[in-house]
């Protein structure tokens, strides 16, 4: 587990668990070629997403929407 001043990050059965300046977020990433995806959830907030995407441009495509979904500057850093 790192761990810093702002938060700290581990591994769960294949989902990571982030705990960044107070809130814990729990999120389970893959990708293959042309693939991209990304599942979070917000427990103390009870909000999260599923986000599918099809293309080389996953990623940025991941990183906006969950911009607009959950804008939280330091989770949006870790994608």
């Amino acid at each position: 587990m790192r761990v810093n001043r702002r938060g700290s990050a581990g591994l769960a059965l294949g989902w990571e668990i982030l705990a960044l300046d107070g809130r814990t977020i729990v999120d389970h990433g893959g990708s293959d070629w042309g693939v991209r995806t990304l599942a979070f959830f917000d427990p103390q907030r009870r909000t999260g997403a599923v986000v599918f995407t099809n293309g080389d441009n996953g990623s940025a495509v991941i990183r906006e929407v969950v911009a607009v979904l959950y804008p939280y500057p330091l989770f949006i850093a870790t994608i």
